[in-house]
């Protein structure tokens, strides 16, 4: 049973944490999918970065839309999958 004064786990850091971890590794991934895939003769000083930019800036945007969604539709977390997060305390200086 979940208690009824809790935030939604949307207000929540350790959300927003493994959400900022998605989108990230979302863009990575992408950014350099198509770095890697999209050139047989790579040149550092000729390469259009401002195109890659786009489909990897398109995954990180629909990677944050599915995982407020997932929160929206009633998960504990960003996950599809009913993923729990957990906030563990801080080890070493609190001052």
């Amino acid at each position: 049973m979940t208690n009824p004064n809790a935030p939604h786990p949307i207000w929540t850091w350790s959300f927003w944490k493994a959400t900022i971890e998605r989108v990230l590794f979302t863009f990575l991934e992408c950014y350099f999918g198509v770095f890697l895939f999209s050139t047989i003769d790579f040149n550092v000083f000729t390469w259009n970065w401002i195109l890659t930019l786009g489909p990897a800036l398109g995954a990180a945007i629909l990677s944050l839309v599915k995982c407020l969604l997932a929160a929206l539709g009633g998960n504990p977390g960003p996950s599809v999958a009913n993923e729990t997060l957990t906030d563990y305390p801080r080890v070493g200086r609190t001052a």
